[in-house]
């Protein structure tokens, strides 16, 4: 049995009877990750949110969303929110609204650590501490003593990846956690991932535009344009063999801009000879 299995996922809006999601369905075991791709609008995030029951109340989902064979889309909010943070993590992509403004970085992972892993504040702190440390974060205890708006996207990025470590999830889902961050932090954001899945075997969504990124962590992918799959498959295969247009498109796109980038690169080199 697969950790979490979707089938049909539909996803409704009310107010206007328009389908925003369509019959998604695709399955995670433990330790795998699964790649979902697509351009803004396409779909990607509220599948997510649909998933972990934080779908807009206008809007309707139906489906199954079987977590170890329990339908999620019939429990109760209670369930849902022990579900949430213990089972289930959740990065959002921007890290500097994830955090409250008025709160230190400490206490804001204290206090989730009490209330979703139920340790004492004592252990959390160590705890936090910690998992700074495994993130390597140079003086964790300096960094946690500070508020989000003093340290850089990589830096609360880290932090979220950190205390999604400390929580241990059978699953993380992870919202396009690199998009706002320059190339550099992007490549140590998705290093970080890599460790955490090995540390921990945890299953992970990562969500993204960006086919590179999903290339170096997913095992399988899924493809989004407007609200549908298009494609779904192994990385290897769907990569090697794409069978939708609009796959093929988004890989063709991404081999001109990786052409042209070297060119670029080759001139620059030439010109400093």
């Amino acid at each position: 049995m697969s950790l979490l299995n979707i089938r049909n996922l539909t996803v409704c809006d009310r107010r206007t009877d328009e389908i925003l999601i369509k019959d998604i369905h695709f399955e995670i075991d433990s330790n795998t990750c699964l790649g979902i791709v697509g351009e803004s609008g396409s779909g990607k995030s509220v599948t997510c949110k649909a998933i972990l029951g934080l779908a807009n109340p206008w809007l309707e989902v139906t489906g199954q969303v079987l977590l170890e064979g329990n339908n999620l889309l019939n429990a109760e909010q209670e369930t849902l929110r022990q579900i949430r943070g213990k089972r289930i993590c959740m990065i959002l992509q921007d890290a500097m609204t994830a955090f409250d403004p008025l709160y230190t970085i400490g206490c804001q992972m204290v206090e989730t650590l009490c209330e979703n892993g139920q340790y004492n504040k004592t252990d959390a702190k160590i705890i936090a501490m910690e998992t700074l440390q495994k993130m390597y974060i140079r003086e964790p205890r300096l960094v946690l003593k500070k508020y989000a708006h003093q340290l850089s996207g990589g830096m609360l990025q880290r932090c979220m990846i950190a205390l999604a470590m400390a929580l241990k999830p059978d699953i993380l889902i992870a919202d396009e956690p690199t998009t706002a961050l320059d190339a550099i932090n992007q490549r140590e954001v998705i290093e970080e991932f890599q460790r955490l899945r090995q540390i921990t075997g945890m299953a992970m969504i990562f969500i993204s535009h960006d086919l590179g990124v999903v290339q170096h962590l997913a095992d399988k992918i899924l493809v989004m344009k407007d609200g549908e799959q298009v494609e779904y498959g192994p990385i290897e295969q769907v990569f090697e063999k794409p069978q939708h247009i609009y796959t093929r498109y988004l890989l063709d796109t991404r081999k001109a801009l990786t052409k042209s980038f070297h060119e670029a690169m080759k001139v620059r080199r030439s010109n400093k000879c």
